[in-house]
Formats: structure tokens, C-alpha cells, sequence
């Protein structure tokens, strides 16, 4: 839990760490214009229950940031994505409403990035706000 799809390395350059590969023009992994941008998950992912980690957590992610149910700190970046579409287990289409360059950024640790969520456990909760602990108790979360 808790491992964003990039870090920072220490010249401020984004360090591959949930991803294989890292996306650009000329790879095709952001389309012309800048609105559309492809994220690989690396296969065989898995969270510490053995359950997969793959791009559905990271669409459940935004809709959880982006749900004004949940108490979340900042949404800045996240309510730049218009859509997000599963193409497959494995890849994620980040459509944007206009071309932001700092999106890859939300996908990475600070700021308002968020790390992405488990989806197999809190797809069903309607917020976040009351999601149990691992020890069974329920938990309130309150925003900054």
C-alpha cells in the first residue's frame, strides 16, 4: 500500500516504479495535442493480500479523490482528467480536459498526488470517510 506509480529522483526526475516504461510523444504514450496519455501497469502486481494491483485501482483512485462524499486534501490535477478509461487490466487511458504537464505528478508522491487505492476492498463503500481499519473498527477520516 501506499507505492505511487512514480517517485522523484533526486534531480526531480520521475524514477519508474509501479510502471515499465515512461510515456512520451514519440512513444505514442501521449497522444498530439497532450490531452491523452497511456499508462502501463506492470503484470504480476499484486497488493499485500495477493489481490491484483493493476489499473483499476488506479481509475477507482480519481473517482475517489474526485468524490465530493470523500474528505480529500486536494484535488488539484485530478479534476484535470475528464475521463479514464480501462483499456485493459493492465493499461489506463488518462483523457485530460486540456494539456497539463504537470499530470504525471498526481501519479507520483507529494503535492496532491495520491497513491493509488485497492479497489477490491473500498470499490464498494459509498466514501471513504468510514472505511474500516484492518483491525475492524470503523475510522473516521477528517480533512485538513
Amino acid at each position: 500500500m501506499f507505492e505511487p506509480l512514480f517517485r522523484y529522483g533526486p534531480s526531480g526526475e520521475y524514477c519508474r516504479r509501479r510502471r515499465p516504461s515512461f510515456r512520451t510523444l514519440q512513444n505514442g504514450g501521449i497522444a498530439a495535442g497532450g490531452k491523452t496519455i497511456t499508462l502501463h501497469i506492470r503484470p504480476r502486481m499484486t497488493w499485500s493480500d495477493g489481490a491484483p494491483y493493476d489499473g483499476r485501482d488506479l481509475v477507482f483512485t480519481w473517482k475517489a479523490v474526485m468524490n465530493p462524499r470523500n474528505n480529500t486534501r486536494l484535488t488539484t490535477g485530478w479534476d484535470d482528467i475528464a475521463a479514464m478509461e480501462l483499456r485493459d487490466a493492465h493499461t489506463v487511458v488518462v483523457h485530460l480536459k486540456q494539456p497539463y504537464g504537470g499530470i504525471l505528478g498526481i501519479f507520483a508522491v507529494g503535492g496532491a498526488g495520491y497513491p493509488p487505492l485497492p479497489a477490491h476492498l473500498l470499490a464498494g463503500l459509498s466514501d471513504l470517510n468510514h472505511a474500516r481499519s484492518t483491525r475492524g473498527r470503523s475510522r473516521r477520516v477528517r480533512s485538513c
